[in-house]
């Protein structure tokens, strides 16, 4: 596990096992996101920021799990600093059976930087995608976080505001996974003071969407929704691509 921190107090987990972002805090120990763990009613797994890539949702048409592969396996540590770290995944033959060939040349590149100005603290991803193979293969990347719903709280009560309309969802609306297309590729999440935004790059779909309302809700930026809903580019030999994220909570009082 891979601790960073910032001069702001902030700090983060990081885990190479999946390359997933366990965790997010601020100075006082504030959960920014929804801390990954086991979820005792359903026993499924929930909470940080895995990374969805190389596609987002259903993968039986090509071949893949849902969400792809980079969550399921261990990427490597390229360079560390205090606040920031960069992984890398490569020669995925080596961890994984029965990988369709058209996948065979897919590497990745993840940045993880914890960033803060006077009154916003939070985190950014940064994923490179490349294609070192011969064939063209479907690429529809997305990340996942988990903001926390605070005890008390319902996630139906939580404003979602993409580009310049606010909306609030029944709980039936977010266990089916609403898709929002966006023009800024810009996500407001408020609670009151509580304001988290989610801002992207190369990622203009908001996919929000819930199954346990009282513990979390997920703002998803990604490139096309999922591939079972629309066509996804495909990236060629010797091209490669980046999407970004960024989360910024807006710090109440400051």
């Amino acid at each position: 596990m891979i601790e960073l921190r910032h001069s702001s107090g902030a700090r983060a987990m990081v885990n190479p096992e999946g390359a997933f972002v366990e965790s997010l805090e601020l100075a006082d120990r504030t959960p920014l996101i929804y801390a990954r763990r086991d979820m005792p009613t359903s026993g499924k797994n929930r909470g940080g920021i895995p990374v969805c890539a190389p596609i987002f949702g259903p993968g039986e048409s090509v071949g893949l799990n849902q969400h792809g592969f980079a969550r399921n396996l261990r990427w490597e540590v390229i360079e560390q600093a205090d606040s920031q770290v960069k992984l890398t995944l490569d020669n995925l033959g080596s961890q994984m059976q029965d990988l369709p060939p058209a996948y065979w040349g897919c590497s990745m590149e993840l940045t993880v930087e914890l960033i803060a100005n006077d009154d916003r603290v939070g985190l950014r991803e940064s994923l490179l995608l490349r294609n070192t193979g011969t064939e063209s293969y479907i690429a529809n990347p997305a990340f996942h976080p988990y903001f926390p719903v605070r005890q008390g709280r319902s996630a139906e009560k939580y404003e979602v505001q993409i580009d310049d309309r606010a909306q609030q969802f029944m709980s039936s609306e977010l266990a089916a996974t609403r898709k929002i297309k966006s023009v800024n590729s810009f996500a407001i999440l408020r609670y009151f003071t509580e304001v988290w935004e989610v801002h992207s790059k190369g990622l203009p779909f908001f996919a929000v969407w819930t199954d346990t309302p009282d513990s979390f809700i997920c703002v998803e930026p990604t490139e096309s929704g999922y591939i079972s809903d629309a066509p996804a580019d495909e990236l060629p030999p010797n091209r490669e691509k980046t999407v970004q994220m960024e989360l910024l909570f807006r710090r109440p009082g400051v």
